[in-house]
């Protein structure tokens, strides 16, 4: 989407504002109104996304009495639904950021001034992080795919997620095992990063697909010392490697199942650069990364392979930056930056966003990734 046409949605971004939502009820028309002086939202790839917001002077004095209403009337119970939008002017335009539960109320008391109480959560990918089970996929009679796994979970252990962001996987197997794991921890470990898939959740709805590597698309384009309020990017090839090798013993054919992933290998997004592993055979020679894990197939150990390397090339550019809050900015999407020399203005993939409206009104931060320079 073109700036310009950003900046007309979010009335040039004028009066920023704020909504928060418990239990399906807005906190501004509460019998008292709730004095929230910053809201922060933290969206991310790779973790649970959390929020908090601090309520000033939440004491109530009555009768020479004093007490919390919010406390006490159960407005911010732990347990409790969130939804926290952001945006500009009007109510009705704010967009949701965060769709989660109330996990901790922490309340200050202090030797000066006013006392604080801060609300913090999670959104519903938490929930998936806390119970470790073990589970059996599949049989000899019924084999399954990853993305038949992950619509199994979500349907058993509760979860109700939207699952439309759940991309098929084609390959068929005959078991897996979850081991005492987290069932968030089985789908990324296991399953997505297995395949070169990623794995999030944002607000109530599941990922499970491929990475967005279409650099033709992207949410928005931002020109440093326009739109652009900072950018801080880094190039670093320590951990990279040139190549990632992948083996196991097959006790039935006596011989070893090896899968290899090489430079050039790397899902692409700007083939006009040079990925990490390319960078590292042009310097240090070979640098092959080995590895011994359970796999059933050639086929497995090849994609597992182009996994792990694609995983280490991400970590090639890493940059991060600021510009006026948009909410449409969130983790998971493609962003086109400019103004930054030839090097560095190109499109990045977003893997973290951080929302925050306080006095100082509405800014969005993001952190980026590419594999190519």
């Amino acid at each position: 989407m073109d700036f310009n046409q950003i900046e007309k949605e979010y009335e040039y971004f004028y009066a920023p504002k704020f909504n928060i939502l418990v239990d399906g009820e807005s906190i501004f028309k509460f019998k008292r109104p709730a004095e929230i002086f910053s809201v922060t939202v933290n969206n991310s790839l790779d973790n649970a996304d959390d929020f908090s917001f601090s309520v000033n002077n939440p004491i109530e004095v009555e009768a020479n009495k004093r007490d919390f209403p919010y406390l006490r009337d159960g407005v911010f119970e732990v347990g409790k639904e969130i939804k926290i939008l952001m945006g500009y002017k009007d109510h009705k335009s704010l967009e949701t950021v965060l769709t989660g539960l109330i996990t901790a109320v922490d309340i200050t008391f202090p030797a000066n001034g006013i006392s604080q109480l801060t609300v913090r959560g999670y959104d519903y990918s938490h929930k998936m992080m806390k119970e470790k089970r073990s589970e059996n996929y599949g049989s000899s009679e019924q084999q399954v795919t990853f993305s038949d796994i992950v619509r199994r979970i979500n349907s058993d252990q509760g979860y109700q997620l939207d699952l439309s962001g759940v991309t098929n996987t084609r390959e068929q197997h005959r078991q897996i095992k979850q081991e005492q794991e987290s069932d968030y921890d089985f789908i990324k470990k296991k399953l997505a990063e297995r395949i070169s898939y990623e794995f999030f959740v944002q607000q109530d709805k599941l990922f499970f697909r491929p990475p967005a590597n279409d650099q033709t698309s992207f949410i928005t384009s931002l020109s440093w010392g326009k739109s652009l309020i900072s950018f801080s990017p880094q190039v670093n090839i320590a951990n990279q490697v040139s190549a990632v090798e992948v083996r196991h013993w097959d006790p039935a054919s006596q011989q070893p199942i090896v899968g290899r992933a090489n430079a050039g290998d790397e899902q692409g997004r700007d083939r006009q650069g040079s990925s990490g592993a390319e960078r590292v055979r042009q310097s240090q020679g070979e640098t092959v990364q080995y590895i011994w894990r359970p796999i059933n197939s050639q086929e497995e150990a090849e994609n597992l392979a182009r996994s792990i390397l694609n995983k280490i090339s991400e970590g090639l550019v890493k940059g991060s930056g600021e510009c006026l809050g948009i909410p449409k900015i969130m983790p998971g999407m493609n962003i086109e930056l400019t103004g930054l020399g030839k090097k560095f203005s190109k499109v990045y993939y977003i893997e973290k966003t951080i929302h925050s409206v306080s006095s100082s009104g509405y800014k969005t931060t993001f952190h980026v990734k590419e594999n190519m320079i």
